[in-house]
């Protein structure tokens, strides 16, 4: 199932309890991440998500007070479910943003009981997540081709 929230485009799975996001691109600047955020944490929480898959690659840059609050406030929240997975997806092209996504993984990790995992492309961290079930891994892919870009149609 496609969701299309005020910032970000997510991907829930049933099974394997997947959850899959990446920023939405008509955003150019940080409007609407919190709420997104928010949202996402009740997702977690309510359909108690196993496995993330983290799309940083086209997310603006972090500043000081958004990280400040993904570490205080958001990643706490999603430490007390029962996440045991996470892989990111480190942006290749924002120096500055790969770098505060790997302190605030260092900040937390005491926090962060689930297996965290960095990839440079979205494919590598689906294989890692679900590779050993090509039939989930095809249904990943037929909803929202990993291209970066997902079907309007597919959105609503």
């Amino acid at each position: 199932m496609i969701l299309t929230l005020p910032a970000i485009r997510a991907q829930f799975l049933a099974s394997p309890s997947l959850l899959r996001f990446q920023w939405n691109t008509t955003y150019t600047n940080l409007q609407g991440l919190r709420q997104s955020l928010d949202s996402l944490a009740t997702l977690i929480e309510q359909k108690n998500i196993r496995q993330a898959l983290v799309d940083m690659n086209d997310l603006p840059s972090l500043g000081l007070d958004d990280q400040f609050w993904v570490t205080t406030s958001w990643l706490p929240r999603i430490a007390k479910g029962g996440m045991q997975r996470v892989a990111l997806v480190l942006p290749t092209h924002n120096m500055y943003n790969q770098l505060v996504v790997e302190s605030m993984v260092r900040a937390e990790r005491q926090i962060m009981k689930y297996d965290i995992q960095f990839f440079s492309s979205t494919a590598e961290a689906a294989d890692w997540l679900v590779g050993d079930q090509p039939p989930v891994l095809a249904a990943l892919y037929s909803e929202w081709p990993y291209s970066g870009h997902v079907n309007t149609a597919l959105a609503s």
